[in-house]
């Protein structure tokens, strides 16, 4: 898995940036214990400064110690609140006692919280690329995790969940992405089950998974909820820590009479088991069209749609060998439908009938940070950049429709020379593309 950066050194790193050249340390860490109103860093100790040297800035905390201020409060330095013989910053009051060995950033030109919305605008214009199922299933792909509850719209029985149990970001247990669903059993009668999905009777689809069993073995079953019944499944052998592609009925799953409603299941028979799943596929096989997900905000960011060719028959029943090695295009072109939905792109596909499961390659925004421990893998120095560049921007709006013509000039100078930067130009070509009124792409689209 690439290195990932936490919301709070993301914040500091940025910090830094738009404070280069000033004489006194933006970042820093509390280093003797506060009281309600005063932070004190040995750093800061300036003998003789003026009281009146920091006035009106912002402290916001990046770290909680103990039990004193969380990470992001935010407090205004107060008039005379500077006492340099002891570098002690005198704020509006905390909402607890600062602790000593807490992380601060001290802000002088902009609101930490605005920054904070540049930082993210930066990520939602930069790209990474992704391989996601094309699924009937919500959250197939297993991206959708919460802490304490798992993977998100999937149900555990048995299972345990608490902290981060009942999903993984380790490699090993990644097929694609940055999450899987992980099922570690508390007793024999355990299982995962999908959200319902509306099926049609009489109709074929393929019910897949790729499934790794870490330890003990278990079963992908295509489950009628309407009548409480398994329609199919199969069980590979125990301890098989490969990926594999376990295909419910072989291949293909027909909806018995009377069944509306599907669920996927997985399911085990020990008490110690350990299993891993990731690009859950429910497909009808007569289906050819498929809409983009929400956060496709441009069918040009699509790159290809197809199967992988299906790898040798493992030990067991209907499961595979997962083969990679080999991925086959099946794409028509693509149409707009409506902007007015979350979904205004579909694929057709070119075919009549889907015999693979199929997945999607395409570009995708960076996932907004709403946490100081939030991480993200997009390139650190890029994302901290492109968000200098709004912010300076920003202040040069600022001080332009304000009348400060030598400010203004200060500031687009320092934001044309992050912008003359080859990777940060990449980023805001797209926010220039965006805000230059680019016409979309026609309906009948295609590659």
């Amino acid at each position: 898995m690439p290195g990932s950066t936490t919301r709070a050194t993301l914040l500091r790193d940025l910090c830094q940036i738009l404070h280069a050249g000033e004489p006194y340390p933006v970042i820093g860490t509390g280093t003797s214990a506060g009281s309600a109103t005063t932070l004190i860093d040995s750093a800061l100790i300036l003998t003789d400064a003026d009281v009146n040297l920091f006035d009106g800035q912002y402290i916001r905390i990046d770290e909680l110690v103990g039990s004193g201020p969380a990470e992001g409060t935010v407090r205004v330095i107060r008039n005379g609140g500077f006492a340099g013989a002891t570098g002690t910053i005198t704020v509006g009051t905390w909402t607890a006692s600062l602790e000593s060995g807490a992380d601060y950033s001290r802000w002088k030109h902009i609101h930490p919280a605005t920054a904070l919305d540049f930082l993210n605008r930066s990520l939602r214009l930069m790209r990474r690329t992704v391989l996601t199922p094309l699924s009937l299933v919500t959250n197939a792909d297993m991206e959708a995790v919460t802490i304490n509850a798992g993977a998100d719209n999937w149900t555990y029985t048995s299972c345990t969940i608490a902290i981060t149990a009942g999903y993984s970001s380790t490699a090993a247990r990644v097929r694609h992405g940055t999450y899987a669903l992980f099922a570690q059993a508390t007793n024999a009668a355990w299982s995962v089950a999908s959200a319902t999905i509306p099926v049609v009777e009489g109709q074929s689809y393929i019910v897949s998974a790729a499934v790794k069993n870490v330890i003990g073995s278990s079963t992908l079953t295509a489950y009628d909820s309407t009548a409480s019944a398994a329609i199919s499944g199969g069980t590979a052998t125990g301890n098989e820590e490969a990926w594999q592609e376990y295909l419910c009925g072989g291949g293909t799953v027909i909806i018995p009479p009377g069944c509306e409603l599907l669920s996927v299941q997985l399911t085990g028979i020990a008490a110690t088991d350990k299993i891993g799943m990731d690009d859950v596929v429910v497909w009808p096989c007569l289906r050819t069209v498929f809409d983009l997900p929400s956060w496709v905000e441009d069918p040009g960011d699509v790159l290809r749609v197809g199967y992988f060719d299906q790898g040798s028959a493992h030990v067991g029943t209907n499961a595979y060998t997962l083969d990679e090695g080999r991925f086959n295009t099946l794409w028509e072109h693509t149409d707009e439908v409506d902007e007015q939905t979350t979904t205004p792109y579909r694929i057709r596909l070119g075919t009549d009938y889907v015999t693979r499961p199929l997945f999607m390659e395409a570009v995708r925004p960076y996932t907004a940070l709403s946490a100081d421990t939030d991480t993200t893998s997009a390139d650190r120095e890029v994302v901290v950049l492109t968000a200098a560049w709004f912010i300076f921007d920003s202040l040069f709006t600022g001080a332009l429709a304000s009348g400060q013509a030598e400010a203004a000039r200060a500031w687009a100078a320092r934001r044309d020379d992050i912008g003359r930067q080859a990777r940060v130009a990449t980023a805001l070509s797209r926010y220039r593309a965006q805000s230059g009124g680019a016409t979309g792409m026609a309906p009948g689209w295609s590659r």
